[in-house]
């Protein structure tokens, strides 16, 4: 009986250390790029592609995610989005984001551009769409955490909270973009 309990124990500590070890390898410092377009000589300034959140379903895979980056060219800011979900097949010019900040206002973003619809995969539809962002709306995102991130789509919603560690994503991710674009060089 002993024995049995011993490698229960040991099981379980090496899976709960395999996953702290995936947790670190997948933790990533958000990265930004600055360019100049060699066709009309703006500043394209961008950060890396972040998760938001991602939901796995029965060991499938990730079945809901939010991953987002900034980008700002000539004074002009969006949200660059990639949305992937089970349940939908079509995210439209309707379509949008809703962010619940920690200060209980919210910032709600409709979608620009969808392409031509969901890539089908195994485990969902992914989308690709792009969000203007207002000067208002950056000033609430880097003044305030995001606590929760509603995804609206032609019939129905989902709702998702983000985790401590991800609720501050986006106003770094601001910040970056802000320092980068009024760097010299």
């Amino acid at each position: 009986m002993y024995d049995f309990k011993h490698n229960e124990m040991r099981k379980s500590l090496l899976l709960l250390l395999l996953l702290s070890v995936c947790e670190l390898l997948t933790a990533q410092r958000i990265k930004v790029s600055k360019e100049y377009d060699k066709f009309t000589k703006q500043e394209v300034v961008e950060t890396s592609m972040e998760n938001l959140y991602t939901k796995h379903f029965m060991g499938l895979g990730a079945s809901n995610m939010f991953s987002c980056a900034i980008r700002k060219v000539d004074g002009n800011w969006v949200m660059v989005a990639k949305i992937l979900m089970h349940d939908i097949v079509k995210y439209d010019e309707n379509s949008g984001v809703i962010f619940l900040l920690s200060n209980d206002e919210i910032v709600e973003l409709k979608s620009l551009y969808t392409g031509v619809g969901g890539k089908r995969l195994l485990y969902g539809y992914l989308f690709e769409t792009v969000y203007q962002l207002s000067s208002d709306d950056i000033d609430k995102l880097k003044n305030a955490d995001i606590l929760s991130v509603r995804i609206t789509f032609l019939g129905g919603s989902y709702d998702c909270d983000l985790t401590k560690k991800r609720q501050k994503i986006v106003a770094k991710m601001l910040k970056i973009v802000k320092d980068e674009a009024g760097r010299v060089g």
